[in-house]
């Protein structure tokens, strides 16, 4: 069995672009359904007001993920800092860890 159909090229709010049945475009169009990316998270189709919250919900989410990763980052540094911890060769110095413990407690 052989099916043609007619492929149209969207470009998603994140900048993929991709083919999809011209009949699903024409029908996600007119009726505001949903279709999915192939990175996999959906948008909506003739809906640029939905597709630009949904890009800032996505620019939140990676700027958070962005933040705690730094922040996690941060805290090993610190850490290490105060059990005097080169952050750099990871070798241990007596003299800075008595210097951590007594001047910045």
């Amino acid at each position: 069995m052989t099916a043609l159909t007619e492929l149209t090229i969207v470009k998603c709010w994140c900048g993929i672009c991709h083919a999809i049945p011209e009949a699903l475009d024409r029908t996600a169009t007119n009726n505001g359904e949903t279709v999915y990316c192939p990175l996999g998270h959906k948008w909506v189709r003739g809906n640029t007001k939905q597709m630009e919250i949904d890009a800032l919900k996505l620019e939140i989410q990676t700027k958070d993920n962005l933040l705690a990763e730094e922040r996690a980052r941060v805290n090993r540094l610190e850490k290490r800092a105060r059990h005097g911890v080169c952050a750099f060769c990871k070798r241990s110095f007596p003299n800075m860890r008595a210097h951590m413990n007594s001047k910045h407690k």
